[in-house]
């Protein structure tokens, strides 16, 4: 179980440099594969092994449901697995900034301008099936991310 705040967890393959953000189920960790030399993030179920089934199988399904998703501005997973400590997790792209939600309280955005940028998110999620063949599996899809954007003068 990783509750620690600090605490480096030891995930095969990888260097943990720091904490990014922690979670109510997950902690995100700036990391560099080995391998590559790559900056990443890596993300674990702090409950790790001790996670009730549920918490398991949602992190699961996260890992299944966002390495279908293939758009320039979806992040990728490429790797997931267990530590030697029982702690599911998985890999991915490294991007520098801040959490969404951060970010738009942070810069005070009109509520036209959020939705603007929620809108962008759901296009990007939308069009993800489409440049993956159809294949994408279980993923709610939103009917008209663009009408968002009217919500704000509605």
């Amino acid at each position: 179980m990783l509750r620690a705040a600090g605490a480096r967890p030891a995930v095969e393959g990888f260097e943990i440099i720091r904490e990014l953000h922690r979670g109510g189920q997950g902690i995100v960790f700036e990391a560099l594969q080995r391998s590559t030399k790559r900056k990443v993030a890596v993300k674990l179920l702090i409950a790790g092994r001790h996670a009730s089934r549920t918490a398991r199988k949602r992190f699961e399904r996260e890992i299944e449901l966002v390495s279908q998703l293939k758009h320039p501005n979806i992040i990728s997973i490429f790797h997931s697995g267990e530590t030697k400590d029982g702690l599911p997790f998985f890999a991915m792209d490294y991007v520098r900034g801040k959490p969404l939600d951060w970010f738009v309280r942070e810069a005070q955005l009109t509520l036209e301008s959020a939705l603007q940028l929620f809108a962008t998110v759901c296009e990007a999620v939308q069009d993800a099936p489409n440049r993956n063949g159809g294949k994408l599996q279980g993923l709610p899809t939103l009917r008209n991310a663009a009408s968002l954007r009217n919500m704000a003068g509605a």
